[in-house]
């Protein structure tokens, strides 16, 4: 018996086209404390944990609070924006974009208002205009805000929607794609620009489901210095029952995809960017459905994230197995189903995965993976939880290989608490630590993997002190210079069973968290140097090798004064298997 959450929201206004859902959304992203005007960049951000399970952002280096000044752009014509209004009359946002032509530039810096506020609904880009770029005097000076009745920007053309120095904010769309920026057919890239508490909402299934909390592409999205925050993908929608029959071909699903990005056919890209708070939510309960990339989703592309932060975004929904039919809810801080994953000097911390019902594919609280190749270095993934398996991480693409990383304080009420790979996986120089699972405390390795100069200790499961490494039956663990504290398959035999004595988690240097080795620890100088390695996660200025033998684990034991002794030569910071 299909079962709903009683619903205290009236059907949507023809009027405004907003449901009550919705409105309440809107009313709580609202209350939410305001961020302030001015941020610093992201890339001198890192994430820190807070009380509750909860994470901040902090200064990594000295760094201005102002954006640098956009510079114009290579279009035809530079078309000004001089009127703060939007009434559709001369030199308003609106009535420049809807003369402008291929490869214009629209430029706001000169506007004397902080705010331009849409009172006709979205921003029509003309079809005929493939690329078109729009300058701002910087994301603290000029917002462009939908007040809750439209999403903002649609950009139709096959080409580059790009948006530089620029905040957009409260956009709403109704059984439509994309939040705040829309390119159905196009491309979207943004520099310095910060889109803030914008919402998809389903209602009924005229679009067959939603996407893109923030922004929807049907090519490549890029981010560069920017913030995708606190926006929403929902649905109302109850999930498809199977007929009596059994027969699935008549099943209709409306999935629910990228709380703050989703893409259909293109890649994703952040450099130096931050995406938090974004959310996917079904609120009625039973039936099939698809939640997934409660921060990132995409189709058939590539991810690619660079020294950015994935924090806080999370994918909920009472979907369920119907018949032998399976629901998915999964990828809390990102989910990508084909093409290349790639994650190098960066935090993915405090997503989630939450179904109310028990199906089979809840996954991946930080990352749920299911394409060519994933590869993670000099990267941290902590405090992710789901109630499925893969806390941290799951993984059943072609291959997964981790390098100077950690995986640290994740959980699973089933399965592996830090990471669940179905397909072979390679790690050198990893920390897998303080995990929490149902069967498997720190990672599971289904048809086995290698671990080289890795620590995989003191996890723990719901049960107890539960294995720190399993693999699936039959299947081993080859590798050499492991400290792994217990575990449910073989084992390389010159693995040591000590403990590590890692030091809590914390700012150690470098972009992201990292375990600490207590000076008295036996994994110090006991581990077997990479040629390639030459920094340890922390990157630049912490070297790979310093003492007689590199470390085992994701950290090393810094000694200056033994660095002009034991100099390896390394000339690269990747491992080449990266």
């Amino acid at each position: 018996m299909k079962r709903h959450i009683p619903s205290p929201f009236p059907r949507p206004s023809p009027h405004r086209c907003l449901s009550h859902l919705a409105m309440a959304i809107a009313a709580a992203l609202c209350a939410a404390p305001a961020l302030a005007d001015e941020m610093r960049p992201v890339a001198t951000m890192q994430a820190r944990a807070l009380a509750g399970g909860r994470f901040s952002m902090h200064p990594v280096r000295p760094a201005t609070t102002v954006d640098p000044v956009p510079q114009a752009g290579r279009g035809m014509k530079t078309l000004r924006v001089t009127s703060c209004a939007d009434d559709g009359g001369a030199g308003t946002l609106r009535s420049v974009v809807a003369s402008a032509a291929n490869d214009d530039t629209v430029d706001l810096r000169r506007l004397p208002c902080e705010r331009i506020e849409l009172a006709d609904g979205a921003i029509l880009i003309p079809p005929t205009v493939h690329a078109l770029t729009i300058l701002g005097p910087g994301r603290g000076a000029l917002t462009i805000d939908a007040a809750g009745r439209s999403n903002v920007l649609v950009h139709p053309g096959g080409g580059p929607l790009a948006i530089r120095g620029v905040s957009i904010e409260n956009g709403y769309a109704v059984d439509e794609w994309g939040g705040c920026l829309s390119a159905p057919s196009g491309a979207i890239r943004l520099s310095h620009v910060r889109l803030r508490s914008c919402i998809a909402h389903q209602v009924t299934g005229s679009r067959g489901g939603i996407r893109g909390g923030a922004i929807f592409a049907f090519g490549d999205v890029m981010l560069e210095d920017s913030e995708v925050l606190d926006n929403v993908v929902s649905s109302e929608l109850p999930g498809s029952v199977v007929p009596p029959d059994g027969d699935g071909d008549g099943i209709i699903i409306y999935p629910l995809a990228g709380g703050a990005v989703s893409t259909l056919l293109g890649g994703i890209t952040l450099n130096r960017s931050r995406v938090s708070g974004n959310r996917v939510i079904s609120t009625t309960d039973g039936g099939l459905g698809q939640a997934r990339g409660g921060g990132l989703y995409t189709t058939s592309g590539s991810i690619a994230v660079t020294d950015s932060v994935i924090a806080g975004n999370s994918v909920t929904s009472g979907f369920e197995d119907v018949q032998g039919y399976t629901s998915f809810v999964a990828g809390g801080g990102l989910f990508a189903a084909s093409g290349r994953l790639t994650i190098a000097g960066s935090t993915i911390a405090g997503n989630e995965v939450v179904s109310t019902a028990d199906i089979q594919w809840q996954r991946g609280g930080g990352i749920a993976y299911m394409g060519a190749s994933a590869r993670i270095r000099h990267s941290t993934i902590e405090g992710n939880r789901t109630t499925g398996d893969g806390g941290g991480l799951h993984h059943q693409g072609a291959s997964l290989r981790l390098a100077n990383s950690t995986v640290s304080g994740n959980t699973a009420a089933r399965g592996a608490g830090g990471l669940e790979d179905i397909s072979p996986t390679v790690m050198d120089h990893v920390t897998i630590a303080f995990n929490r699972g149902g069967t498997v405390g720190g990672a599971m390795f289904h048809r086995g993997g290698e671990l080289h100069n890795s620590i995989v200790s003191d996890n723990s499961t719901d049960e107890g002190a539960g294995a720190d490494l399993a693999t699936g039956s039959g299947e081993s663990v080859r590798g050499d210079h492991n400290v792994i504290g217990s575990s449910g398959g073989t084992v390389p035999a010159d693995t040591l069973s000590i403990d590590p004595m890692l030091l809590p988690l914390a700012d150690n240097g470098g972009p992201t968290r990292t375990h600490a080795l207590d000076p008295a620890s036996q994994a110090i100088d006991a581990g077997e140097a990479v040629p390639g390695l030459r920094f340890d996660q922390r990157g630049a200025g912490f070297r790979r090798k310093s003492g007689p033998a590199s470390d085992i684990g994701a950290f090393e034991v810094h000694r200056p004064d033994a660095d002009e002794l034991f100099d390896d030569h390394f000339e690269g910071d990747v491992s080449p298997a990266l």
